[in-house]
């Protein structure tokens, strides 16, 4: 028998999914105390029936989804190779598969013509191509007269095969593999504090087609720069690229290539002596969610703490923890990683390892980087060896694309870029293991320690919580107008801080057809607080018409003595809530457990009744801005913050 976890880790989907299924009968499971389990081999059955269905196929999750992927960013949409690769992709047809022997074709075709601005003799272009193409067969001379009509660029820096070789590759293939090909701006500030000329070794564990090794400075010798890769077709374009960067010229320089650069598994490696190698800096993007098999979960745990977890473990983890193994003193490693890592309970084994034997040097919120996908990420750089007391460079970005179509390879100009939001140094005595959160400076520190200590009290324990109503099918039971029998109900969208905007939507009560549901009272209760689900800090809304909400809007029914519902809404909406929100949680999910932490000012009997008052005012107001000012700044009071302390809190808004 399995867990709900497990279960979900084999079908690709998440663990609230694997629930709704089972109280729809959609999976059949066992009641075990306050959770369920499931049948291994009735689940693995499942999967494969539901490969060809159109169940998993609803679902966003596109493990199992096919066709070619061009990616937006992964060199500049500006360069010339660009919309050559995607000429390229519609010649050949962008519905129809290719062979594996048309595949590495054209990836040969490619890479011959870029070494053919080498002075290397024949010989030594040879070896470099063979692992992807004998360049005799059927497919490769059918397909130059179409590629011939194609020709690519070679940049500098630029990753132009590797752009190849994704945009052809399946969205099946690289899910599977745990791959998502890192944006060229996202690289650069990765590698920003690489300097030319250090005689110091830098490895890449998961390098790919080589995109973080081309862009390192061209002066840091070919015989520092390492790299692994499981993808043999990967690894050979990465020794491809490289060989064109440093103009390689005879067989001494491609026995190093091929000695640095290698298709091996980095975490298990096949060659003797590579398991304890040591290097000065270790970059890159290991692989994410990668799906092992029972032999290598078996395999991998005799070697890795992070291995050893119940269901699949994370290979980033595995990555992360292999990688502070082999880091010289002094050493950093530099990887791209889920935001997640920072403060998932799933993932504090590997921050438990992080803290042992390194420290956080640079910590950089980036945000959404990959094209079409929806996870928020970081860049986190660890030095070793860990220290009680060192200070973190702390930095926050977000991608832009400029308006203005500046391209400049030479001068390091993209229209692509990071834009930076906001960037503080902080010190750190030690790491907690619970977070590596670092969302404030020593500044803003001073004002959450202020308002912690205030009087307050929380929710916990005093509120009852519900979830908006989960259909399982909005086009089919919502409708945009009001039909007989027909009722409101309040999207997540229709929430303002306050009061609910025009409503839009209107559904038939009927429980039976939806997929999950709070108990009526919850919907009908006398009066409530709704609050945006997704969002970077609280939005609540008064409620007193007894109306429905999707999942999106949650709800909260305060029941603390003493304080009425509006006191609470105004707290709760106040920029004293929003700022301690935003520098304590970094989540755009507004979760119970986190409503329940936030520190509610306690006030006498007129202060409490004054905001109240207020609070009503702003609901049945035109304009709420009259008020406005005047609730925060009495809020803002009851916390004890001065002008300058809150004035520092509207500006971080």
């Amino acid at each position: 028998m399995i867990s709900i976890d497990e279960t979900a880790e084999i079908l690709g989907i998440s663990s609230a999914t694997v629930k709704n299924w089972i109280k729809l009968q959609k999976l059949s499971a066992t009641k075990a105390s306050k959770t369920y389990l499931l049948n291994k081999e009735t689940v693995l059955n499942l999967k494969e029936n539901l490969a060809d269905s159109d169940l998993l196929k609803r679902r966003r999750n596109k493990s199992t989804a096919n066709g070619r992927f061009i990616p937006k960013s992964y060199i500049s949409k500006a360069s010339i190779n660009y919309d050559t690769i995607c000429s390229v992709i519609k010649a050949l047809g962008e519905d129809n598969a290719l062979t594996e022997d048309e595949f590495l074709s054209i990836l040969a075709y490619y890479g011959r013509s870029f070494l053919d601005t080498l002075l290397l003799d024949n010989s030594g272009k040879k070896r470099l191509i063979s692992p992807l193409h004998n360049e005799t067969g059927d497919s490769f001379s059918r397909l130059t007269s179409i590629l011939k009509e194609y020709p690519l660029t070679y940049t500098e820096g630029e990753d132009t095969l590797g752009m190849l070789y994704i945009s052809l590759r399946s969205l099946k293939t690289k899910k599977a593999s745990g791959a998502y090909y890192t944006p060229f701006f996202v690289v650069d500030k990765c590698i920003e504090n690489l300097h030319a000329g250090k005689a110091e070794t830098i490895c890449d564990p998961s390098c790919g087609t080589g995109n973080f090794l081309l862009r390192l400075p061209k002066d840091i010798p070919l015989s520092n720069i390492y790299g692994y890769d499981i993808d043999g077709t990967a690894a050979a374009i990465a020794r491809i690229n490289l060989a064109v960067k440093y103009g390689i010229k005879d067989n001494g320089d491609l026995d190093i290539l091929f000695n640095n650069i290698k298709a091996d598994d980095f975490l298990m490696p096949s060659e003797k002596g590579a398991s304890t190698q040591e290097f000065d800096h270790i970059i890159g993007n290991p692989p994410w969610g990668y799906s092992y098999t029972k032999d290598e979960i078996r395999n991998l745990g005799e070697v890795y703490k992070c291995a050893r977890v119940t269901g699949n473990p994370e290979s980033f983890s595995i990555f992360t923890e292999r990688a502070l193994s082999l880091l010289s003193d002094g050493g950093t490693m530099s990887f791209v990683l889920p935001e997640t890592l920072l403060g998932a309970g799933a993932h504090e084994n590997i921050r438990s390892i992080i803290a042992k034997k390194a420290h956080i040097s640079s910590l950089y919120y980036m945000g959404e980087i990959f094209d079409k996908v929806q996870c928020p990420c970081i860049l986190l750089t660890l030095r070793t060896p860990a220290g009680k007391s060192h200070t973190t460079k702390v930095a926050f970005y977000k991608k832009s694309l400029s308006s203005k179509n500046t391209f400049n390879p030479a001068k390091n100009l993209f229209p692509e870029r990071l834009i930076l939001l906001k960037s503080f140094e902080t010190v750190c005595e030690s790491l907690d293991t619970s977070s590596f959160h670092m969302l404030s400076d020593d500044t803003e520190k001073k004002i959450l320690d202020k308002i912690d200590k205030s009087d307050h009290f929380t929710l916990r324990g005093n509120s009852e919580f519900a979830l908006g109503i989960v259909t399982g099918a909005n086009k089919a039971l919502l409708s945009p107008v009001k039909k007989a029998g027909f009722e409101e109900i309040i999207k997540g969208s229709d929430i303002d801080k306050y009061a609910i905007k025009k409503i839009t939507n209107f559904i038939k009560y009927e429980p039976a057809k939806f997929q999950q549901i709070a108990p009526e009272n919850m919907y009908r209760a006398k009066e409530k607080l709704l609050y945006k689900f997704i969002s970077n800090t609280p939005v609540f809304a008064y409620d007193d018409g007894q109306r429905l909400s999707l999942n999106s809007a949650n709800i909260l029914i305060p029941k603390v003595k003493g304080y009425s519902t509006l006191f609470i809404l105004a707290v709760l909406n106040s920029p004293v809530i929003s700022f301690y929100y935003s520098h304590t949680c970094k989540n755009m999910k507004v979760l119970r457990s986190e409503i329940e932490k936030l520190p509610i000012a306690k006030c006498n009997p007129a202060e409490e009744r004054e905001i109240s008052l207020l609070a009503k005012k702003i609901i049945d107001s035109d304009d709420p801005s009259v008020y406005m000012a005047k609730i925060n700044a009495r809020i803002a009071a009851l916390y004890n913050l001065t002008i300058d302390e809150l004035d520092i809190i509207t500006k971080n808004k």
